[in-house]
């Protein structure tokens, strides 16, 4: 039997860690080549530093502004499809340990099935919500690039002293059927 289900764990470890930090790094890079402006706010945080508490002073990345529409969706689709990738390996891997534990349980050639305890069929509805979690992620991250691939989103235009930025959004439907535009960089930072 299977010690458990990696590619969840996995997921949530790229997806909130990983992935945030390699946009911020490639954000950077953009930046330095001068394609693209980081809008950041200042935060204030307590940082234990060997038992004694410290306020330090840090930013965060709050959206990106590209210097064309054309920049923008080059770098969006490519942001989209690192997503797309590490989303549908994980989709991938949890899929493989679902088979594999399903036929530890099932496959042996004189198995009764009356002789599989509950716990193992709980392991399977655990890893059967895994893979449909990150199913369901896999989906999303392929209608975002889809989204940024196509530019069926809206482009936004900032005027800053001296230079056109633009940025983009895209349109969702609220559970009141109200449209709601959310900026294409925090769906795309979305783990969920």
């Amino acid at each position: 039997m299977s010690s458990g289900y990696h590619a969840l764990p996995i997921y949530c470890g790229l997806a909130i860690v990983v992935y945030p930090v390699l946009v911020a790094m490639l954000a950077d890079e953009w930046e330095k080549q001068g394609l693209v402006y980081r809008e950041s706010t200042q935060v204030e945080v307590d940082v234990n530093v060997r038992g004694i508490l410290i306020k330090e002073q840090r930013r965060h990345l709050e959206n990106l502004y590209f210097i064309s529409p054309e920049i923008m969706q080059t770098k969006l689709t490519s942001l989209a499809r690192l997503k797309l990738l590490l989303c549908g390996a994980m989709f991938a891997v949890s899929l493989y340990e679902l088979a594999q534990q399903a036929e530890a349980q099932f496959a042996l050639p004189a198995v009764n099935l009356m002789d599989i305890n509950q716990l193992d069929i709980c392991g399977l509805m655990l890893g059967l919500g895994g893979v449909l979690f990150l199913g369901h992620c896999a989906r999303k991250s392929l209608s975002l690039y889809g989204t940024c691939r196509h530019k069926n989103y809206l482009v936004q235009s900032h005027n800053e002293p001296g230079v056109q930025l633009y940025s983009a959004a895209i349109s969702t439907k609220a559970a009141n059927l109200q449209v709601t535009h959310t900026r294409m960089f925090d769906a795309l930072l979305a783990w969920y």
